[in-house]
């Protein structure tokens, strides 16, 4: 029977590939609502066929998750005692 090919730690088959963890990529999609928010409110309308209340759930959205998430992780961080 053939042995299976080398698993690297982060469960890839071998392949040296960039990864980004799906924090990364809800902190970009919050982050860049935030910013058209904040552009929304000094006159800036890039997006227009969004209303502001959208706008507003969804930065309140990504303040509740992003804020939980950090205080998760620092509760419950892996510590090393030497």
């Amino acid at each position: 029977m053939a042995q299976p090919p080398y698993q690297r730690p982060h469960g890839g088959m071998g392949s040296s590939h960039f990864h980004l963890p799906a924090q990364f990529f809800l902190g970009v999609v919050f982050l860049a609502f935030g910013a058209l928010f904040i552009l929304k409110l000094i006159g800036k309308d890039y997006v227009p066929f969004i209303p502001k209340d959208v706008f507003i759930w969804i930065c309140a959205a990504g303040s509740v998750i992003g804020g939980f998430y950090l205080i998760i992780t620092q509760i419950w961080r892996p510590r090393i005692y030497l």
